[in-house]
């Protein structure tokens, strides 16, 4: 966390990298982003073949030490890029996408006015840092005064339920229908009723199952149905889960603050309120959205 503090003082953007990726990945990765130095632990140095632009915080101490205490200049500038963040793409190829700081800023503002806000206790982090998923948890606790608590990516996940027990409880946990899946069966109804007073879920479709799933441990939790596309600074919409809702598949709500949804037809040309379209091939999933209504 210090070292992503540190690009963004240093005026840079950072390129999170996932160190289950192998050497190859990792270099098509920062040469396609341009990528100045690299800042890793000496367990992954090998995923770097040797470049001499590697820095190794346990390792490299006094090459730290020696530069300059005094704050770096920086401009302000709202459209500079916060990070590069690779997706598989469409065609299963890496593909980075850009994110700027107000694109961010927007995000984490809407997380800590809506998600942090409901506790003091902050957010733990428990997935990679090179999956956008963890944002909210990331930054959302940070701008508001509180801690983020983080637990080993590597964590086996018959442990996790334990690992966050013990950290919690929390204002809020962002995570995906998976991880609720997980912790429902490891938890017990106390616990889970314990953990947060939300949770935000995202990354994949959240089914009526896993809702219930987690209804019979803590019915008091509020779920939020989250949706949205790496390109658009991590999140366009939300929904929150009430118990009326009887589909198979959990609707993605309305817009987020600042944000704007619309229909497209297979020609990309926007259709009129009522109308139903389906999603085919011919619309990007990141182009579609919701009517004026949720779906």
């Amino acid at each position: 966390m210090a070292s992503l503090l540190g690009v963004w003082k240093a005026g840079a953007a950072y390129v999170p990298i996932d160190p289950s990726y192998p050497a190859e990945r990792i270099a098509s990765m920062l040469e396609s982003a341009g990528a100045g130095p690299s800042l890793t632990h000496s367990t992954y140095a090998d995923r770097f073949g040797g470049d001499p632009d590697v820095v190794l915080l346990d390792r490299h101490a006094s090459l730290i030490d020696g530069r300059p205490r005094s704050a770096p200049e920086r401009a302000e500038d709202a459209e500079a890029l916060a990070y590069v963040i690779f997706t598989s793409g469409s065609t299963g190829w890496p593909k980075g996408v850009a994110v700027t700081h107000r694109g961010l800023a927007n995000h984490v503002a809407w997380a800590a006015r809506d998600l942090a806000s409901r506790g003091t206790t902050g957010a733990p982090l428990f997935s990679s840092v090179a999956f956008d998923l963890v944002v909210p948890n990331l930054w959302a606790p940070l701008v508001t005064g509180q801690r983020v608590h983080t637990i080993a990516q590597d964590t086996d996940t018959a442990d996790l339920a334990r690992e966050l027990v013990a950290a919690g409880p929390f204002s809020f946990i962002k995570l995906t229908p998976g991880h609720v899946d997980v912790l429902a069966a490891q938890l017990t109804a106390q616990q889970a009723s314990a953990l947060a007073p939300v949770l935000v879920v995202a990354g994949e479709a959240l089914t009526r199952t896993t809702v219930e799933r987690w209804r019979a441990l803590a019915p008091g939790t509020e779920i939020v149905n989250e949706y949205g596309p790496t390109e658009a600074s991590v999140g366009t919409c939300v929904f929150p889960v009430t118990d009326a809702e009887t589909g198979e598949v959990m609707p993605i709500g309305r817009p987020l603050p600042n944000m704007t949804m619309y229909v497209l037809d297979a020609r990309l040309d926007q259709v009129a309120v009522g109308v139903e379209v389906s999603c085919t091939s011919a619309v990007p999933a990141w182009r579609a959205a919701t009517r004026a209504g949720p779906v």
